[in-house]
């Protein structure tokens, strides 16, 4: 079971580890987003957690041109993370490290920044908030994305496959509430359009799933499957649900 676990594990990083981004936006979306922010500090601390290959990483160092600590769990998304921040003259900003990001803690205190989009979920956004809070300076800002119902009622067969696959799935007034009892004030909430999803994200995935299917091994057909279900499910969805983009400070 371990090692088909690992399979499973490394098809997917092989599926999503070429791509641009790992969820869902663009980065004139998350300059838009960053510029929601409130003023920070000189020289403020940042991180963005859940950082994938470093694609809004780049565009925080880039827009603020001050160091981002990044940090994920997958070896190979921080591989190349370094590869292209290197690419991009951004080596000297651009800080990967391998790890928990339920655990991680800025070496020089805490964080003026906390980034995270499409990551939070692995954690349930409540556990993210809890886990994060500490992380931040009182007054510090965190910029978190989250899949979000965007309407009560929703196509049966989109309800039940979230549920199963994420049934902490909540409203944005219920992420919002779990955002304030979490030690937040809600300073924005913005709703990543359905092209984030579409053009930034599944088109890009789909096109990349159609190469490895060629010669695909047992574990990339599962995985490669399962893609394709979420990707038809999200058109059925009929904008029922997405991202929201909390925009924090911590209180």
């Amino acid at each position: 079971m371990a090692s088909d676990n690992s399979a499973i594990m490394d098809a997917m990083l092989a599926l999503h580890g070429a791509m641009e981004r790992q969820g869902p936006g663009d980065d004139a979306l998350t300059r838009r987003l960053l510029d929601r922010v409130p003023t920070l500090p000189p020289e403020p601390r940042i991180a963005d957690l859940g950082c994938g290959t470093g694609a809004s990483a780049m565009v925080l160092a880039e827009a603020l041109n001050t160091p981002v600590d990044c940090v994920d769990a997958a070896h190979a998304f921080i591989a190349i993370l370094e590869e292209r921040a290197k690419a991009r003259g951004l080596d000297h900003l651009i800080r990967g490290h391998v790890g928990d990001m339920a655990k991680y803690r800025h070496d020089d205190g805490p964080l003026d920044l906390l980034w995270s989009e499409g990551a939070a979920y692995n954690l349930t956004f409540a556990g993210a908030l809890s886990a994060w809070r500490p992380v931040l300076r009182t007054g510090g800002y965190a910029g978190i994305s989250e899949l979000t119902w965007f309407c009560e009622h929703r196509p049966q067969k989109v309800e039940a496959f979230w549920t199963e696959a994420y049934p902490q799935l909540a409203n944005e007034a219920e992420n919002i509430a779990t955002a304030r009892a979490s030690g937040f004030e809600v300073i924005f909430t913005e709703r990543l359009p359905s092209e984030a999803w579409h053009y930034g994200y599944y088109a890009p995935l789909s096109a990349r799933a159609d190469i490895l299917s060629k010669n695909a091994t047992d574990a990339m057909r599962i995985v490669i499957e399962e893609t394709r279900r979420e990707i038809a499910l999200f058109e059925e969805a009929d904008n029922s649900l997405g991202y929201t983009f909390y925009g924090l400070k911590a209180s």
